[in-house]
């Protein structure tokens, strides 16, 4: 059966016809590349993204990792920007297409069952950096070279809450029912938002689709932060953001409560994490291009610093409604 893998962070799904599983594995820091990999040493990741998962390529994505990592990349104040590296786009195995004027684009010319050559990461990753999500059509990955595949980019992590499949912790199988009352990802988010320190990215394989619908979305969070007013801009720069996962993964919410005792595929445990907050810059800055992109998502972002919920709500009402702008996205 062929597959689809993505890079990239979650969006917002479209209703399900009917049952859909996707397997991901997050990375985190300790990545094994050539000179292009240099900014992934820290917990920040590719061009913020918002995800989505592909129905028909393989697919790479990143959440937009923050906290201290993002400056990291800094040194005196100048952002370690390499502009040759987005300047080889194609070459005679890989070609890479955008899907969209602000996010996402498509690689060919790959076979992910095989060991990358270094040539091939460099430019997956130029594309990435350029592009934010990049996707492969047509690939056929065990769980070992999934798992093989992330440890490319990073050290394959386990979600602290959401248990891994039998041999393979590090991959969870996300299994979306159409009859479920509560499902898995279905608003905007950047994966791991809640952790001190996110993962640099995500790895996602599409193991059973829909034959329609379902779509997940990705925007780019450089875009929806350059849209904004100079003034709301200057405001942002200087903002914390507090994220949690309590909202989230909260256990008496619809039929969550039968992920944590068991009783579905998808097993949730109780984990600390679920009653701390975590801060991260509201803005970031890529260690590598230099942009700055917006920073907060409407899962896991529920305040500012300094602010109670309800006084930050309605700023990150609005924020969350540029992310839902079309001319941001892609799908």
């Amino acid at each position: 059966m062929f597959s689809r893998v993505a890079m990239m962070t979650r969006g917002a799904p479209a209703m399900l016809p009917r049952a859909k599983i996707v397997e991901v594995a997050r990375v985190q820091c300790a990545p094994r590349s050539a000179a292009a990999l240099q900014f992934l040493r820290c917990a920040s990741s590719s061009p913020p993204t918002e995800q989505r998962k592909d129905d028909r390529a393989a697919s790479y994505s990143t959440t937009p990792a923050p906290s201290t990592c993002a400056t990291n990349g800094i040194v005196n104040g100048t952002p370690k920007f390499n502009p040759a590296m987005f300047n080889i786009l194609s070459s005679q195995q890989v070609d890479v297409y955008p899907l969209s004027g602000t996010v996402g684009a498509e690689v060919r010319g790959v076979d992910l069952a095989q060991p990358l050559s270094d040539a091939d990461k460099d430019r997956i990753l130029e594309a990435y950096f350029r592009y934010g999500a990049v996707f492969f059509r047509d690939q056929n990955i065990t769980h070992a070279q999934h798992l093989a595949l992330a440890a490319e980019f990073g050290e394959p992590e386990p979600h602290p809450i959401v248990a891994g499949i039998d041999g393979y912790p590090e991959i969870v199988r996300i299994i979306k029912d159409a009859n479920s009352v509560t499902k898995f990802g279905e608003t905007w988010h950047s994966d791991h938002s809640f952790m001190e320190e996110p993962c640099v990215g995500s790895v996602l394989v599409a193991r059973e689709l829909p034959p329609y619908g379902n779509d997940t979305l990705w925007a780019s969070m450089y875009a929806v932060y350059n849209s904004l007013s100079d003034g709301l801009k200057a405001m942002l720069d200087d903002m914390t953001a507090v994220h949690s996962a309590a909202y989230a993964f909260r256990p008496d919410e619809g039929d969550r409560s039968d992920n944590y005792d068991g009783k579905k595929e998808m097993k949730y445990q109780l984990h600390p994490i679920l009653q701390q907050d975590v801060e991260h810059p509201a803005v970031i800055t890529h260690p590598v291009t230099g942009k700055k992109a917006l920073y907060v998502n409407s899962m896991f972002t529920v305040r500012f610093k300094g602010m109670t919920e309800k006084e930050s709500r309605p700023l990150l009402e609005y924020l969350f409604s540029v992310v839902a702008r079309p001319e941001f996205q892609c799908r």
